[in-house]
Formats: structure tokens, C-alpha cells, sequence
């Protein structure tokens, strides 16, 4: 059932925004008939929130070289004498 909430919550904030206050949120949830707590919409908001900025920091992350790049050289050591 929390999941079913949590959907509600995520889908009025795409609907009203993410600037929404969380009490609009619950006005807005409840005349749909779905009951919830300032604090759980809060708290899906936050989740919202880490998530995206964690789908922006893989985002950001190195390319992977492709797999045809040279190896290294390595040093060369000269000879005893």
C-alpha cells in the first residue's frame, strides 16, 4: 500500500511541481481520496530529490575508453654493464 502512495505522491508532484509545498500536496491527495502525512510527502519529495541528483552524478561520470586503445608502453630498462 505504501507503494501505491509513494506513486500518488511522486505523480502529484509531476503534476504540481516540485515546488510544491507538502501540504498542498496532501490537500491535492486527499480530495482524490488517498490519506497521507505532511511528513511521508516530505520524505518521498527528499527520495525525489537524491535520486535525481544521483542519476545527474552517474551521468557525469567518465566515458569508458573503447576497448581498441594501446596499452601502455613500458619503461625500458637498460642493460647491466
Amino acid at each position: 500500500m505504501t507503494t501505491n502512495r509513494r506513486k500518488a505522491i511522486t505523480d502529484m508532484f509531476a503534476r504540481m511541481g516540485m515546488h510544491a509545498k507538502p501540504a498542498q500536496v496532501v490537500d491535492a491527495l486527499q480530495h482524490c481520496g488517498i490519506e497521507v502525512s505532511e511528513r511521508f510527502v516530505s520524505l518521498v519529495r527528499f527520495q525525489m530529490i537524491r535520486d535525481d541528483a544521483k542519476a545527474e552524478r552517474q551521468r557525469l561520470k567518465r566515458v569508458p575508453m573503447a576497448r581498441s586503445r594501446k596499452r601502455p608502453q613500458q619503461r625500458k630498462i637498460p642493460g647491466r654493464r
